[in-house]
């Protein structure tokens, strides 16, 4: 795992698939306690992940590794990120 050591940066494809599963189990198990409680869990991406393919993978992925019937919500954000993307976002979420 390579670091960005000007900034302290991990991202996800300096880390081992292995970790990033255990990540997510981490997660889940995390919440599984508030699973009665919860309504809608938001997961949010930050402004930096770059339109294109490989951020619309991650989308997919993040989708794919939810569990349990958590309703799902997708905010827009302001300053023109909200182009076509958004509709092809929302149509792959829907058939989910």
């Amino acid at each position: 795992m390579e670091a960005d050591t000007t900034t302290g940066t991990v991202r996800r494809s300096d880390v081992p698939g292995a970790t990033v599963d255990a990540v997510w189990r981490r997660f889940h198990a995390a919440l599984e306690p508030l699973r009665p409680r919860l309504g809608t869990v938001l997961l949010q991406f930050p402004p930096w992940l770059a339109h294109g393919e490989a951020a619309i993978r991650r989308i997919e992925d993040t989708i794919a590794r939810r569990r349990g019937p958590a309703r799902r919500g997708a905010p827009g954000r302001a300053g023109g990120r909200a182009d076509g993307r958004l509709s092809r976002f929302r149509a792959a979420t829907a058939a989910r």
